[in-house]
């Protein structure tokens, strides 16, 4: 995977990729009940008011990694809510863009 850019996380987006991440990670090295509900708890985000995407829009290599990296533990995992997290992330990133262009016009 790519090196961290410069200021990571600029964004809220970019910090729960980063928490998912890296609690993937700890469940796939310890696979036990409190790594797995942490992880749990980080993907399925049922209140509205717990999205932040306040800060700089940017997308870059590293962040593309993160959501490869989540895309393939979740399907190694079975674990079908990281698959939507994936999803819905990446909706709310392109309804994001496609307002800030459309708002430039």
């Amino acid at each position: 995977m790519k090196k961290e850019p410069e200021g990571w996380p600029a964004n809220g987006k970019e910090v729960s990729l980063s928490n998912v991440h890296m609690y993937f990670e700890k469940f796939m090295q310890d696979p036990n009940f409190h790594n797995k509900e942490m992880l749990l708890a980080l993907i399925n985000q049922d209140d509205l008011n717990e999205h932040n995407d306040l800060g700089m829009f940017r997308i870059t290599d590293y962040e593309m990694g993160l959501i490869n990296s989540i895309y393939l533990y979740s399907k190694y995992t079975g674990c079908n809510d990281g698959v939507l997290y994936i999803y819905r992330l990446l909706i709310r990133t392109f309804i994001i863009r496609k307002s800030i262009f459309m708002s430039l016009k």
